[in-house]
């Protein structure tokens, strides 16, 4: 007996001891007062079909594995004979079994009956208040925690009990206590994934990254705001500014004079000597009801994002919101773009991935009140699992139901992602946030044209007009900390030049106080020539950082030429990760590049001499690049796999994982002006030479990454990504860098290759390659199978089969879909070649079984991507989105014939000569159509993701088990690309499926058993097979998302299991066996990453 059965059968127990007591007692009154009571006729009937829902459960609990199960068991055949004889009390006793009308004379007979029947009444009710007495006492409760322990009471299974049995759990106060905790242990973790689905990497890594602002700056913004404020500290700094206003003034000179600017712009300038005009109002704006977003703009550099983190964090931001709506507590939330980040950080996805994750995480009943009323949420596990229209719609929603009001910042508007494409995206967000209730938006960006027409009308500031004072205060500061000698005047002198030459930028004035810092540190600068260096500085940026690189002089050419290719392979990047110092060391020096890849292995010697020029890299980083790049060392490094690592190679880690950037996203601005083509545009690699040298120090560095799970899949990502780059259709990838990746990746020492271990490298390396190589080069590859043994053609063919996986960027695998079919028919046919008999030494027995792996990879992952495809365009319906959908559907639909042509071409292979054909078992869900396997099958390569672990086993989104043929997955197959093929329709008249297992989507474990799910047992009736072929993949399927009993049709019946860490344990339970082809079965697909 199940946990949840005997829980069943207890709370079936005490429905019938409650409603015989209860009955008992309308006895003793009826004795006691002399009146039949109407509630006796009802009671009779309760308690008949409570007494026969206890039969139908002993029926169906043969077996009492536990002491307390058994003793349960023995009073439930107790209670059935008391219930049996007080059934039959009452229906001698009732007013109706007399015959007569309800009555005087019906209720006379009836007090009659009842006192004559008095003691068997008082037996009966003694002999319940005991079996209720020893229920209540210790065994609901013994069983109840057994069933907790045991995994297999979960909010989900608590729901299948009917109302009678759910009301005698909640009677019982500690048991009512049980429950409830088990509901908010499922509700958090059910929260918990809705948070994850929604966390990307490297997130929140930009605000982070922005520096906090400098001592007393920015001030001005709340100035006379808050007089409770210390005023008395107000003051001392007042004074202290205007007595260096007073003292500047003595220094200043016509040529100084910037009262008339250009623009024709008055300043307020905080700390200064000049009237206080134009005062920002971004505070009243914070405390009145305003529809309309604040914009923060400014100069590149003059300090926005810095601004907009200090307005973030400051309390005083929180007190003027409080002014706005009192009635309501307001919450703070933000969002950094950053344009030389990873594409989640620059995207308007990923902004909304991120407002919406802190809104969920500032209000958890909400998130919870949203996964109920939206169940199919739970489904969704990453980033990718969301669209974009789904997602504004959430989290207006979100917003809209909230208990808070919320202000919203977000920084770098400019940085956004194809911004001129974007734009329209952009400004309807931007507009539908500001124009909800409850929410204030204030937003910053560069002044371009875009954003000063759209915000013309809008409450504003600009960040340059206002920081005098604050570059004052920075700059005397930083001055102080350099221990030279004082001199009163020349630093007066020095600070007026740097104010006046900064025109409000921050990052200039930081640029350049660096550069006055390593001049006195290194080589004994004085005031005077910090004072004749600044005078000779250019005012904006881009000409200052032409006039850092300009002071190089045509000797140091050389310096200029690495830092123009350190520029353009971090400018170029498609990977955040693997802009290292390492690997800019690599990069520099081709010679040594070629001897880490070409040789077997990395030798001692190469490691000693790599981590040297990591060193000289990182030492010479701030000079060669005039100051444009930094590097950040962590503190630590990843220590999993060192103790396989040579000591050389552990000393090369800090290195590769040296973080290397640009210092603002002006020196980038700088390097791609004319200026910056003008110096660095002679050295700057064309296409071709670029990517040879970016392979080349991407296989050497991964041959070092320790934390990589499938280094050859970055490879294909480079050259794909730089591919779609080069051109609109893409370029071929060169000749020869199949070869040299060939090579490199079979040697053994490497690790960038982590096959199944029957495989060999060179097979799997195929394998691979006819997976994720980009379209560009599958010609180079089919060439390359072609010199090779018949098993590499097999593994190529198993690797082609499955398209999904192509990561082709700019044109997307959909719309190069037809190359990688040509190539799946090149290899099919090219089978037959061998199986004909055209080669020598070739046994067809040696690869049926390789064959058949890859027909039936195909058939399960190319009918998952037609299913997946209908059913997106089935369940989303905003017009953008459908646009995508029918560019997606007709490119598919285009290539109809080319999945006809395969099926036809496998089928003169012989993969269907066996009828009806082997039956497998596999799972069905929104994210997998897979063969199911034991978790001791699995064959995971050394250093393989975890995520392998779970292929196949997939706890957490609703799943149905079924048994089928590969007849049924090409009936269904066929039915998606609507073939009228001969051979193709002749194969599917023995199509098989049936329903064995189910789970429902509940997440109870938690640690080690996080993978725990409820599963249901499924029986079938007899129905036409297409029936359900259509509940599980066609149109309005709701099995796959809400598998629970009462939801079931009609032929199916469940039976709740309990939970299980996997399928197999759950399909042991039940006593079925995999079939072969499931412990044989191996999807290598699952080893590559996407």
């Amino acid at each position: 007996m199940s946990g949840l059965e005997a829980l069943s059968l207890a709370c079936n127990v005490m429905t019938v001891i409650t409603f015989a007591l209860d009955t008992a007692k309308v006895c003793q009154e009826i004795r006691k007062h002399g009146n039949a009571d109407p509630d006796l006729r009802r009671n009779t009937s309760q308690i008949g079909q409570t007494f026969a829902d206890l039969e139908t459960t002993l029926q169906q609990t043969a077996t009492a594995p536990t002491a307390e199960e058994k003793r349960v068991r023995d009073l439930a055949v107790e209670c059935k004979k008391y219930a049996d004889d007080l059934n039959e009390v009452l229906d001698r006793i009732s007013p109706k079994s007399s015959g007569a009308k309800p009555g005087r004379l019906a209720s006379f007979k009836s007090t009659t009956r009842t006192i004559l029947h008095k003691r068997q009444i008082e037996d009966h009710k003694n002999r319940l208040e005991a079996a209720q007495s020893t229920m209540n006492s210790t065994l609901l409760v013994r069983i109840l925690n057994d069933c907790i322990q045991s995994k297999a009471l979960t909010a989900s299974t608590y729901n299948t009990l009917n109302q009678r049995q759910k009301n005698i759990l909640d009677n019982n106060d500690q048991i009512k206590v049980i429950v409830a905790d088990i509901k908010r242990l499922e509700d958090t973790q059910a929260y918990e994934k809705l948070l994850g689905s929604l966390k990307y990497d490297q997130m929140n890594a930009r605000k982070n990254d922005v520096p906090h602002r400098h001592q007393d700056t920015f001030e001005w913004i709340f100035e006379d705001k808050f007089p409770e404020r210390d005023k008395s500290e107000q003051s001392d700094q007042r004074d202290a500014s205007n007595e260096i206003d007073e003292r500047d003034d003595r220094y200043k000179s016509d040529e100084y004079d910037t009262s008339d600017e250009s623009d024709g712009n008055s300043k307020w300038e905080i700390g200064s000597s000049d009237e206080k005009t134009d005062r920002p109002d971004l505070v009243e704006w914070l405390q009145e009801d305003s529809r309309c977003l604040y914009w923060v703009n400014g100069k590149p550099g003059s300090g926005k994002s810095t601004f907009m983190k200090f307005i973030e964090h400051d309390k005083r931001t929180k007190s003027a919101l409080e002014r706005w709506q009192p009635q309501l507590e307001c919450r703070i939330i933000s969002h950094f773009l950053w344009k030389v980040g990873t594409q989640n950080q620059h995207s308007l996805k990923g902004m909304l991935c991120s407002l919406f994750h802190q809104v969920l995480c500032e209000e958890r009943s909400l998130a919870l009140q949203i996964l109920c009323d939206e169940p199919d949420l739970i489904h969704k596990k990453e980033m990718t699992d969301w669209d974009l229209y789904d997602l504004q719609r959430r989290l207006f929603e979100a917003l809209r139901c909230s208990s808070y009001t919320y202000f919203i910042l977000l920084d770098g508007l400019d940085e956004l992602f194809q911004l001129n494409e974007n734009t329209g995206k952009l400004f309807s967000i931007l507009e539908s946030l500001s124009a909800l209730d409850g929410v204030k938006l204030c937003v910053s960006s560069r002044p371009e044209r875009l954003f000063a027409d759209k915000f013309r009308s809008n409450q504003s500031l600009r960040m340059q007009d206002l920081t005098k004072g604050d570059i004052r205060k920075y700059t005397t500061d930083f001055l102080k900390d350099l221990h030279l000698e004082p001199d009163e005047g020349l630093h007066l002198q020095i600070l007026h030049e740097m104010i006046h030459k900064a025109e409000g930028v921050f990052l200039w004035v930081y640029v350049v106080l660096q550069r006055i810092k390593k001049d006195i540190t290194q080589y004994g600068e004085t005031w005077d020539g910090v004072y004749e260096l600044i005078t000779q500085l250019p005012p904006d940026l881009i000409r200052l950082y032409k006039d850092m690189w300009t002071r190089l002089g045509d000797k140091n050419e050389k310096y200029v030429m690495q830092a123009a290719r350190y520029f353009q392979f971090l400018q170029h990047g498609s990977t955040f990760e693997m802009q290292t110092v390492a690997f800019l060391a690599a990069i520099a020096d081709e010679e040594f590049l070629d001897a880490l890849i070409i040789y077997e292995g990395i030798s001692s010697e190469c490691f000693k001499i790599w981590v040297k020029m990591s060193e000289d890299t990182f030492r010479t980083l701030v000079s060669v690049s005039g100051g444009l790049l930094e590097a950040q060392v962590p503190d630590t490094t990843p220590m999993r796999y060192f103790s396989s690592m040579s000591e050389d190679q552990q000393k090369l880690q800090p290195w590769v994982f040296a973080k290397v950037r640009f210092i603002h996203r002006t020196a980038i601005d700088f390097i791609n002006s004319d200026e910056g083509k003008e110096l660095f545009g002679k050295h700057t690699l064309e296409y071709e030479p670029f990517l040879w040298l970016r392979v080349k120090a991407e296989l050497a560095h991964l041959s070092v990454d320790c934390t990589a799970y499938d280094p050859l899949s970055n490879v294909w990502f480079q050259i794909a990504f730089y591919s779609s780059k080069a051109g609109e259709a893409g370029v071929p990838m060169p000749y020869g860098m199949l070869h040299l990746i060939y090579r490199c990746v079979t040697q053994e020492s490497r690790e960038l290759l982590r096959p199944f271990h029957s495989i060999s490298f060179e097979d799997f390396f195929f394998c691979h390659a006819s997976c994720l190589c980009p379209a560009t080069g599958i010609e180079e590859l089919q060439n390359l199978v072609e010199d090779k043994s018949p098993s590499c053609l097999i593994y190529a063919l198993i690797g082609a089969s499955d398209l999904m996986r192509s990561i082709d960027y700019g044109l997307t695998g959909y719309s190069q879909k037809k190359t990688r079919y040509s190539m799946m028919e090149h290899y099919l046919r090219k089978y037959l070649e061998y199986l004909s008999g055209e080669l020598e030494g070739f046994e067809p027995k040696d690869a049926s079984d390789g064959i058949l792996l890859a027909w039936r990879c195909f058939l399960l992952h190319e009918t998952y991507q037609w299913i997946e495809t209908r059913r997106l365009k089935e369940s989303h319906r905003e017009q953008p989105y459908l646009d995508i959908m029918n560019k997606r559907n007709w490119l598919m639909a285009d290539n109809k014939t080319s999945v006809e042509r395969i099926l036809e071409l496998f089928i003169k292979c012989g993969v269907m000569t066996e009828s009806p054909g082997p039956k497998y078992l596999i799972v069905v869900n929104w994210h997998e159509l897979g063969i199911v396997k034991r978790p001791s099958d699995r064959k995971i390569p050394p250093k393989s993701n975890p995520i392998l672990v779970t292929q196949g086993l997939d706890n957490h989104s609703s799943s149905t088990y079924c048994e089928v043929n590969d007849a049924q997955l090409l009936s269904q197959l066929a039915k998606e690309i609507s073939t009228r093929s001969e051979p193709i329709l002749a194969m599917r008249r023995d199509a098989f499926i049936r329903a064995i297992l189910a789970n429902n989507r509940a997440i109870s474990g938690t640690g080690e058993q996080e993978w725990k799910a409820g599963y249901f047992s499924i029986k079938m009736a007899e129905i036409h097979m297409q029936t359900f072929t259509e509940w599980i993949c066609g149109e309005g399927s709701n099995l796959l998302t809400d598998i629970y009993p009462e939801n079931q049709p009609k032929y199916l019946e469940s039976s709740a299991l309990g939970e299980f860490e996997c399928a197999s344990d759950a399909l042991e339970n039940i006593g079925y066996t995999l079939p072969e082809i499931n412990r044989k079965y191996e999807c290598l697909h699952a080893c590559f990453n996407r």
